[in-house]
């Protein structure tokens, strides 16, 4: 785990390739939320849905492609590599469970002191942190500055006011903060991802070219 590069391997695109799906999914339903925020009547900005699925859906064909790309890849020869890769999934299992028991916790625990309001940001800054394991799992620096991002979005979501007016609808200013910049950071980081794995399909075109 000390070496943090990432070597062209099948453990490695599909390592990336599943970065790609969650971000998918998450930055997709992050942007749903943003949109609820923009009017709690809800209904009222229908292309910003239908840009946040088109995204969303993209970066999820995208991360098919890497996995089908990734077949064609040879595995690592070193023994140690190819065993780190399979123990992957182990570690993101726990992270990603304990991730959901916090969310679960944070969600208890807002309602119960009746400041409900607070569960969006706060459950951003969980995300953002459990971001920061997950950077030594898959040897990507990348996913600690997404760490600290989304905790500063979190962070900032909290001191906004809960509501406010926004032209003619009623807003919600955290949900649209923690909501459309948890979705512009998650889609920042699925294109640095596909960038990523686009120069190391490279490095194995050319070295076999």
């Amino acid at each position: 785990m000390a070496n943090m590069e990432l070597q062209a391997s099948q453990g490695a695109i599909r390592g990336i390739a599943s970065g790609v799906f969650f971000f998918a999914f998450f930055s997709t339903a992050w942007a749903l939320l943003g949109v609820a925020g923009l009017d709690s009547g809800a209904g009222s900005f229908p292309w910003a849905t239908v840009l946040a699925i088109v995204i969303g859906v993209a970066l999820a064909a995208t991360g098919v492609w890497l996995i089908v790309v990734a077949r064609r890849l040879p595995e690592t020869s070193n023994p140690e590599e190819e065993a780190y890769w399979r123990g992957t999934g182990k570690w993101f299992g726990i992270i990603f469970a304990t991730e959901g028991i916090l969310i679960g916790l944070n969600f208890a625990i807002c309602n119960a002191i009746n400041r409900a309001e607070l569960a969006i940001p706060i459950t951003v800054i969980i995300v953002g942190a459990h971001f920061l394991p997950l950077a030594a799992v898959f040897r990507m620096r990348m996913y600690y500055l997404v760490g600290a991002l989304l905790i500063v979005v979190g962070v900032v979501a909290i001191l906004l006011p809960a509501g406010a007016r926004l032209s003619a609808h009623q807003a919600q200013p955290q949900w649209m903060l923690a909501g459309f910049g948890a979705a512009l950071i998650l889609w920042a980081a699925s294109a640095a991802l596909i960038e990523q794995a686009r120069r190391l399909l490279a490095s194995v075109a050319s070295a076999s070219s």
